[in-house]
């Protein structure tokens, strides 16, 4: 068996039950199939919740329950604060700048998704998904932060597809409901989407179901109801997507088999083909490090900020600009072996993950208004948190 086989039987063994997921309206020319056959002849092995995106009319499904662990928000107190009894004043909180929560998978079968408070880092909610799927194709915020899109992969075994959701939380980070997107459905296991604030384009790059089709990088318009593909080279894996804030341009991270790691851009109006004739690489881990692996890359205003893993020591934050191709050094961070970034909606401040190992996922915040880097409080495992 290959590796998604194998992944995909490990995951799927721990469904509690199996539903069919109901239809909606399919995306132009990608139409998809509930019951396909063993997937064979793929071989790229599951990744978890990264950097997804929404359609601009939706179809309510399902408001998920949540399990919900009651915090005090950032400048909040508790009822019952002792210091009141006391006639005190409570201690001032530090103001807190910045997007107030962010959504990482809690588990790698993708049964429950966890919504964290990014000042404490501890665990608002957790939802679980609507029946038959899981979240297990990647997730990111938009309009604020408080709404996410995310991709679910079916529960069922031998299915292949991705249904795109939008949740909503409520002010307090609980969830606020869940919702299935009017022809938010792609005939692939989509591996890392990306979307503008307005959700007037969405990107996604999926691994597809039958084994001579060549993978693509795709993006939905929703208002106008067009999709737009580029193939991919056989064996190359694309690890990360981000849009600018006007959706005009695309910027990737790929690599592995026989091709270098390497940071690309896309223009999003470019005519339909490969991403090699389409796309164009504007850095190469070769020339940054011979150890370097380009992991995660985003744009914020002039500059793409992309992070590279240069030794198990040391994770490194770079920032280039992409009309003068100067690049600088933004962080460096200890730990090294895995990073990934996420740009919350408003363009400024940027989530940075990185972890040496599986048990602690390290967290901080570049505020690329001021270069201010300010380190939250860690997570347990590995994971890739979206705001």
């Amino acid at each position: 068996m290959n590796k998604l086989e194998d992944r995909l039987r490990d995951a799927y063994r721990a469904a509690a039950e199996t539903v069919r997921p109901g239809s909606v309206p399919e995306l132009p020319g990608r139409r998809v199939s509930h019951a396909r056959p063993a997937i064979a002849g793929t071989r790229r092995g599951i990744r978890l919740i990264v950097p997804l995106g929404a359609a601009a009319a939706v179809a309510t499904v399902a408001v998920l329950a949540a399990v919900i662990v009651p915090l005090a928000l950032p400048g909040q107190h508790r009822a019952g604060n002792p210091a009141h009894h006391r006639g005190q004043r409570p201690a001032a909180a530090a103001a807190w700048t910045g997007p107030r929560f962010y959504v990482a998978n809690a588990d790698v079968s993708g049964t429950r998704l966890a919504v964290y408070n990014a000042a404490t880092g501890h665990v608002v909610t957790q939802v679980r998904p609507a029946p038959g799927l899981r979240f297990q194709g990647g997730a990111a915020a938009i309009a604020g932060d408080r709404t996410f899109v995310l991709a679910l992969w079916p529960a069922r075994p031998r299915s292949c597809g991705t249904w795109l959701y939008q949740l909503k939380l409520t002010a307090r980070g609980t969830a606020a409901g869940l919702t299935r997107l009017r022809g938010g459905e792609i005939s692939g296991f989509v591996f890392a989407v990306a979307a503008t604030a307005d959700l007037k384009a969405i990107a996604y790059t999926d691994e597809l179901c039958h084994p001579d089709t060549l993978n693509t990088i795709g993006i939905i318009r929703p208002g106008r109801g067009t999709v737009r593909q580029w193939s991919l080279p056989k064996q190359l894996d694309v690890n990360s997507l981000a849009l600018s804030a006007d959706g005009h341009l695309l910027a990737y991270s790929s690599g592995g088999g026989n091709y270098p790691y390497a940071i690309g851009l896309l223009h999003t109006g470019a005519a339909a083909g490969t991403l090699a004739r389409r796309g164009r690489s504007i850095v190469r881990a070769a020339r940054l490090s011979p150890a370097s692996t380009l992991q995660s890359a985003v744009i914020a205003g002039g500059f793409v900020y992309f992070c590279a893993a240069e030794t198990p020591a040391r994770s490194v934050l770079f920032r280039q600009g992409i009309s003068n191709r100067t690049t600088a050094v933004a962080h460096r961070f200890s730990g090294g072996q895995y990073c990934a970034l996420s740009l919350d909606s408003s363009g400024r401040f940027l989530l940075v993950a990185w972890s040496a190992d599986q048990s602690t996922t390290s967290l901080a915040r570049l505020d690329t208004a001021t270069g201010r880097v300010t380190r939250l409080p860690a997570i347990a495992g590995r994971a890739s948190p979206a705001w």
